[in-house]
């Protein structure tokens, strides 16, 4: 009889089996996401991409839950004439995990809804706010895999069960599996004139997962000012046949541009100053990757006309 209770323990200690959802918040998460805003209705009219990195920060009692304070830092850089913008700030969004639920508050609504649900067999219904845009609220699980994250293996759940939609537990969403468009608390849903990133996540310092199914090449310093660091600008946006990058310092960087699937389109490394040729470029929205010494410094989306 023990022998027998030893092996249905051990035969539990699996997740994948007992059902037993990782804690979304522990370890000090991060999502590196951005915004891209066409801005076509209010002066000045110029396009922006804002990079930012999702964090907890402080916890709060509210109807007598405990919630955590998500805050969003990055920078916002603008086509036209406007200096790139620094935030640090509140995001408006509490969010609290319940089984393998997410639970938020904005600010000014003391009601509760539900964020996500990541509890899910294959035929279910999707459940949460972020599917309540572009039709995808009555969609249905196709598919489920898994992911390894850290040592924690999470599952993925595809609404089309051959590209995507796709929606990673704890991490985010994706319109496309490999692909960047998506985000972690805003809908999966593009909208006339803006689109939203994920590009990846991970715990401090260290990232392990990122939007082409790597384990983890990312930024998660975004919006942290450090002596010495690349300053890298690459315009316009959006471009034509030349893409052009400029870096402050003299030491080799090396730039990436993939196409809206995650597929590298061009790679060149300069010295300072580039000028990219891209007339073989079809028309889309590209995302571009800076690196300097195999470190990421910079990453943003990009449109060609």
């Amino acid at each position: 009889m023990r022998i027998l209770f030893f092996y249905i323990a051990l035969f539990c200690f699996s997740e994948s089996v007992c059902g037993q959802a990782p804690d979304y918040f522990a370890n000090n998460p991060k999502w590196v996401c951005d915004l891209w805003n066409s801005n076509q209705w209010d002066p000045p009219f110029v396009s922006s991409t804002s990079t930012y990195v999702y964090y907890l920060n402080g916890d709060t009692t509210i109807n007598g839950n405990i919630y955590h304070r998500l805050f969003s830092r990055g920078e916002t850089v603008y086509s036209g004439p406007i200096p790139t913008a620094f935030f640090d700030s509140f995001s408006g969004y509490y969010l609290r995990q319940e089984n393998k639920n997410i639970f938020y508050i904005t600010n000014g609504i003391t009601t509760e809804s539900l964020l996500v649900s990541y509890d899910y067999s294959v035929g279910d219904t999707v459940k949460g706010s972020i599917f309540n845009a572009c039709g995808f609220n009555q969609s249905t699980i196709q598919k489920i895999d898994s992911v390894l994250i850290n040592s924690t293996y999470r599952k993925v759940f595809y609404i089309d069960s051959v590209s995507g939609p796709v929606i990673t537990e704890g991490v985010g969403h994706q319109l496309q599996i490999n692909g960047a468009i998506g985000e972690f608390i805003l809908p999966l849903c593009q909208g006339a004139g803006f689109d939203y990133s994920i590009y990846c996540y991970g715990f401090g310092n260290s990232a392990y997962w990122d939007f082409q199914g790597g384990t983890g090449n990312c930024f998660l310093n975004v919006g942290i000012k450090e002596e010495g660091v690349v300053n890298v600008s690459v315009f316009p946006n959006p471009f034509h046949d030349f893409l052009f990058v400029k870096s402050n310092n003299n030491q080799t960087v090396d730039v990436f541009l993939y196409d809206f699937y995650g597929r590298l389109a061009l790679q060149k490394s300069f010295l300072n100053d580039s000028q990219l040729s891209t007339p073989a470029l079809e028309s889309g929205i590209y995302f571009y990757e800076i690196k300097q010494q195999n470190d990421v410094v910079k990453r943003g989306k990009i449109i060609k006309d």
